[in-house]
């Protein structure tokens, strides 16, 4: 069975001109400034972006693609890691959201939102991300798959050397108690 590790969802071109219902649209390429911040914090940013035009009515419009765009700009302005490359980090370990969740202890809606651009990380979890990108290199598989390893010997109920059973049935009724002074 393969598993999608990418969760991306292909665009689609769009059929007509939301202004004239025209199909005579063509993608160019625009510069775009945006503010970002609140006031007495605000930066104006810049990117370029695709942009749909209509030849019919010379109606231009972006996307979700320029929305992700500028969504970088965002990040690398803040100097967080984007969406794309979250994404790009879970993937290279082939993990699906649920198992990196389950494995870097981040809750799988933040990873979802992370990734969707919906919500930007703080900055120890993008630290993180960035020495798990760091550390996966083709020798080290990563130092998650170390992590898992030992998480399985820790959960793996059988005992290094051999013992009679009634080593196993004394272990499993074995009661702590407190001594008293």
């Amino acid at each position: 069975m393969h598993k999608d590790y990418t969760d991306e969802t292909p665009t689609s071109t769009p059929p007509a001109c939301a202004a004239c219902g025209e199909s005579s649209l063509t993608q160019i390429k625009i510069k775009q400034q945006f503010p970002y911040g609140t006031e007495g914090q605000q930066v104006l940013l810049s990117v370029e972006v695709p942009a749909w035009h209509c030849s019919s009515c010379d109606f231009e419009f972006t996307d979700g693609e320029a929305e992700e765009l500028r969504h970088e700009a965002i990040c690398r302005h803040l100097g967080l890691l984007s969406p794309r490359e979250i994404r790009e980090i879970r993937s290279s370990y082939r993990m699906t959201q649920s198992d990196f969740a389950e494995e870097t202890g981040f809750g799988e809606a933040s990873i979802k939102r992370w990734e969707l651009g919906l919500n930007l990380q703080n900055k120890s979890a993008d630290k993180y991300l960035r020495l798990l990108r760091e550390k996966r290199t083709p020798e080290n598989t990563a130092p998650i798959a170390q992590k898992r390893s030992l998480l399985n010997q820790k959960r793996s109920n059988k005992f290094r050397t051999n013992l009679p059973a009634s080593a196993y049935f004394a272990a499993s009724i074995f009661e702590l108690r407190l001594g008293h002074a």
